[in-house]
């Protein structure tokens, strides 16, 4: 009984997830310039608008696509070598490096995204994809960061003394057992990074 209603809770909660989207897509079929639904003269044109045929929507879904990889891309490629520090090192240059790499994301997004604005116009680079970039790196870091650390914590002493009983050296020892224990954090703090950005 109880593993029967949780399957139906669990089903009421996908079905309160998906209707808004459900929703929202049935209604973006309408054939006219309004947000019907159930829609009027369905057809596929609005899509067509946004993948193909306007230039100005296709534009913008690359530009997003291309600052939300690469800012994954580079806050994983920051958040590891932190992450990495703070856990074989544990130093107070370590953690005062992670905590600064985690302060963006614990600001309110608008006074974070302010002051990179007064930044960056300073520069003259204020509107350049690479920015878009690096900001969005810079604000999402935290999330590769934390998964990174989470990933490098579960690992079993063990393997590393293992690893150093049969004489494999630092480097060795990372690209065989640390990065392959820790890849599937990594992921995952990409995606996350992938997915807010």
């Amino acid at each position: 009984m109880r593993r029967t209603m949780g399957h139906i809770f669990m089903a009421l909660s996908g079905l309160v997830l998906a209707l808004p989207i459900i929703i929202v897509a049935g209604a973006s079929l309408n054939g006219g310039r309004t947000m019907l639904f159930p829609p009027e003269d369905p057809n596929f044109a609005r899509f067509a608008e946004f993948f193909v045929t306007e230039t100005i929507w296709v534009r913008a879904l690359q530009n997003s696509l291309i600052v939300a990889f690469g800012a994954a891309t580079l806050a994983v490629l920051l958040a590891w070598p932190l992450a990495y520090l703070l856990w074989a090192r544990g130093s107070k240059l370590s953690k005062l490096l992670a905590g600064l790499g985690s302060l963006p994301f614990a600001l309110p997004p608008i006074v974070f995204g302010v002051g990179l604005g007064f930044m960056w116009a300073f520069t003259g680079n204020l509107g350049a994809l690479w920015v878009g970039i690096v900001s969005h790196a810079a604000l999402f870091m935290a999330l590769p960061l934390v998964t990174i650390s989470i990933g490098l914590q579960s690992i079993d002493r063990a393997h590393l003394d293992a690893a150093a009983t049969m004489g494999a050296t630092e480097e060795v020892t990372f690209r065989t057992v640390i990065l392959p224990q820790t890849l599937p954090y990594s992921i995952s703090g990409f995606f996350f990074a992938l997915v807010l950005s």
